[in-house]
């Protein structure tokens, strides 16, 4: 005979479920996440790099102030060296025009309490070497003396000027002295000096005593 099927399902017997493991926790978690974290890393690196960029800014502005200085200083003596060479005779009145002049081109540096000025006539007239024929300098404001020579002496034009017979050069110097605004990098004051020559227009310049 044949053999009976059975028409009910057989049920499956139920699977246990395994629970998931749980994450282990280790004891460094939290400083790995306090490395992680960069809050409040800029207001720090500010704090760090901020003197220096101060000490920086403070450098700079004392570095262009003395520039600004050293150029004042060339023009001063340019202009002394220029206008004696204007004429044939500059009579002793008109040298303190001169050194007016170089005033006002180097405001508003303290020319008068921390500066001196000089206008010399430089001359090979007989061929027997350069000669200072004549010098006048403003009030010694600064206790410094001509680097060219003193007048009647032997001139002095630092190998940049060789005088032939006959020839005259007109030397303006300046001696200044100029305080940094901050001081922090470039300390106590600092003495500029600059020589300015120039040619005769007319050959020669005669000082004239009034």
């Amino acid at each position: 005979m044949p053999c009976a099927t059975n028409r009910f399902p057989v049920a499956e017997p139920p699977v246990a479920e395994t629970p998931a493991p749980r994450p282990v926790r280790h004891g460094g978690e939290p400083i790995r996440r306090l490395g992680d974290d960069r809050r409040g890393t800029l207001p720090v690196e500010l704090a760090l790099a901020l003197p220096i960029l101060v000490l920086l800014l403070i450098g700079g502005a004392d570095v262009t102030w003395l520039y600004i200085a050293n150029n004042k200083v060339q023009r001063a003596a340019a202009v002394i060296a220029d206008l004696a060479a204007r004429t044939d005779e500059i009579h002793t009145r008109d040298v303190d025009d001169l050194f007016e002049a170089a005033r006002q081109v180097s405001a508003p540096l303290d020319f008068a309490g921390s500066g001196r000025a000089f206008v010399s006539s430089v001359a090979n007239l007989s061929g027997i070497g350069t000669r200072v024929r004549w010098q006048r300098s403003t009030s010694p404001g600064l206790a410094v003396s001509s680097r060219i020579g003193s007048a009647g002496g032997s001139a002095d034009l630092g190998g940049v000027l060789t005088l032939a017979e006959g020839e005259e050069v007109i030397v303006g110097e300046v001696f200044l002295e100029v305080a940094p605004l901050f001081g922090l990098l470039v300390s106590g004051p600092q003495r500029l000096y600059v020589r300015a020559l120039q040619r005769p227009r007319y050959g020669t310049v005669a000082l004239v005593t009034d």
